[in-house]
């Protein structure tokens, strides 16, 4: 066994192995440290498969600034003090989600319908083109190339694209409703009865 294919199988295990944990775990930080670690499994699995461009964007998007939000937004919701401001009513929340979810079937459909006419980027930037076969050469450096990974991700996936859009939305949603377990729901109502109390006692002093 070489050395690239040990790598693999290490980078597989300790990535499965994360994936479990971050669901298995009872604490939300907890659960986005997991998936961190997981996120860091498949970098090294893009430098692995000759795909720097994409090892790069899932160590700088993926697991730094998602993950920071995901962090921000577990801590902030575990908060009981913070979460007053969570009730709005159902209605404007129906109203709400319907307009996103017009926006975003608007945006899927005008993705699709325009992914055969997507220009050439070598053409549309006005770069020396290469042959072919040259270019067909080794898909890896395709793929791995911004301008081949846009062209594809945006005509020939753009569905995958969005769903996966959506399902990082879903995940996010998970994480809060997570955090908002019982134990912040009772402290939650032990701070409005405190808010409360304040309140008479400053309504007794002015009479």
């Amino acid at each position: 066994m070489d050395g690239q294919l040990l790598a693999w199988w290490m980078l597989a295990i300790v990535g499965s192995l994360s994936a479990v944990m971050m669901v298995l775990s009872r604490n939300p930080v907890h659960s986005v440290l997991y998936l961190v670690a997981n996120f860091l499994t498949l970098v090294g699995i893009y430098f692995l498969l000759s795909a720097p461009m994409m090892a790069v964007v899932q160590f700088v998007v993926y697991a730094g600034a998602i993950m920071i939000l995901f962090l921000f937004v577990v801590m902030f919701f575990m908060s009981p003090e913070a979460r007053r401001w969570l009730r709005p009513e159902i209605k404007s929340q129906w109203v709400f989600g319907t307009l996103l979810t017009v926006m975003l079937l608007t945006v899927v459909y005008i993705a699709l319908s325009t992914a055969g006419r997507v220009a050439d980027p070598d053409i549309v930037m006005g770069t020396p083109t290469i042959a072919t076969s040259d270019r067909t050469a080794d898909p890896r450096q395709e793929l791995g190339h911004p301008a081949g990974l846009g062209t594809r991700m945006f005509s020939y996936h753009a569905l995958p694209f969005e769903i996966a859009g959506l399902l990082l939305l879903a995940a996010l949603l998970g994480a809060v409703l997570v955090a908002r377990d019982e134990r912040s729901e009772g402290r939650t109502h032990l701070v409005h009865e405190f808010e409360k109390a304040e309140e008479g006692v400053a309504e007794e002093v002015r009479a």
